[in-house]
């Protein structure tokens, strides 16, 4: 019984192709604090953003605490062999990008090359 129901999962995940597919963050995911500010250095200016319990990172040498990330909007993604890169416009700051490190391929129907531009990260799957 137990074979047979993980033979029926694998074979509903080879079906609909989303085994290891992952997407960009929904902007109201993203946090933002301050930099981290070390003994004896000086702050640096903006902000620094993450996304809980991920590996998720960016920061905004002009970012502002104040701005409201759920009202962003996503734009684009990028793959690399080393990283991808989520792009999000909107508020005063104008832009946040927050990027996942290791080689990702393209997985969704919005890539063009290594790129993808829309309004819904869901178009912009990677794995």
């Amino acid at each position: 019984m137990r074979m047979s129901s993980f033979a029926i999962a694998f074979v509903l995940v080879s079906i609909t192709g989303v085994a290891g597919a992952a997407t960009c963050p929904e902007p109201g995911a993203i946090k933002q604090s301050l930099p981290v500010v070390k003994a004896g250095e000086s702050p640096e200016p903006g902000v620094v953003y993450s996304v809980d319990q991920t590996q998720w990172k960016g920061e905004n040498p002009m970012g502002d605490l104040s701005d409201d990330l759920k009202s962003y909007k996503f734009d684009s993604a990028k793959v690399s062999d080393k990283s991808v890169v989520c792009r999000y416009i909107g508020g005063d700051s104008g832009f946040v990008s927050i990027s996942l490190q290791g080689a990702k391929a393209p997985d969704g129907s919005g890539w063009k090359d290594s790129t993808c531009s829309g309004t819904n990260v869901s178009s912009c799957a990677f794995k």
